[in-house]
């Protein structure tokens, strides 16, 4: 059976002259893999979460990565035997390879799409509540925003960075729209879990 939890929730606030964000850290238990999504930038809420949880970073033995920014990647390194998942390898200390998006079960699949940058990284993850989507960037909202609540208002909700990197807005809503059609439930990179809507 997998086990899923939402180690720490991301947040972030772009408003101010000083940024501060950390985002949303999953832990995944499936078959013997052990595997930390988006380890983030908060060495202190990413530790106490895994004190609580009685998780030691030696058991870890995957950290997956859903894009290279830093606030989702900093902390990666404090995982000493853990196998780095990015969108097309898997790094194995020196050794890296490309991957099936299956390497870790039937229940946690890979899902390559972008949007948020060229290149993004989701995991959907079937658990016995429903099927999880780790979304990463793709979905994010500033502290101050409200969620969104309806298909059409999740999908087309203005990413900044996105626009500012001149991604495509379609390309970008394209694949929202691919993961809320996927999952049960999101989880955004910044922001609260949410059920997905439906039709």
């Amino acid at each position: 059976m997998v086990k899923l939890k939402l180690l720490v929730e991301g947040w972030a606030n772009f408003n101010s002259e000083i940024w501060e964000d950390y985002a949303s850290v999953v832990y995944i238990e499936n078959n013997n893999h052990r595997i930390i999504f988006d380890p983030g930038s908060s060495r202190e809420k990413l530790l106490s979460a895994l004190k609580e949880n009685q998780i030691n970073v030696n058991d870890i033995t995957h950290v997956v990565l859903s894009h290279r920014h830093l606030d989702h990647t900093l902390l990666m390194g404090i995982f000493p035997k853990a196998k780095i998942v990015t969108e097309k390898y898997l790094h194995d200390g020196t050794k890296i390879y490309e991957y099936h998006k299956n390497i870790f079960g039937k229940a946690v699949e890979i899902v390559n799409l972008s949007g948020h940058t060229k290149s993004d990284l989701c995991l959907l993850v079937t658990t016995t509540e429903g099927k999880y989507a780790l979304s990463g960037d793709l979905f994010w909202w500033n502290f101050d925003e409200v969620q969104e609540k309806d298909i059409d208002g999740l999908a087309g909700h203005q990413d900044r960075f996105a626009l500012k990197r001149k991604i495509s807005e379609s390309l970008l809503e394209d694949s929202r729209r691919k993961i809320l059609s996927l999952a049960d439930f999101v989880i955004p990179g910044h922001g609260k879990i949410f059920s997905v809507p439906k039709i």
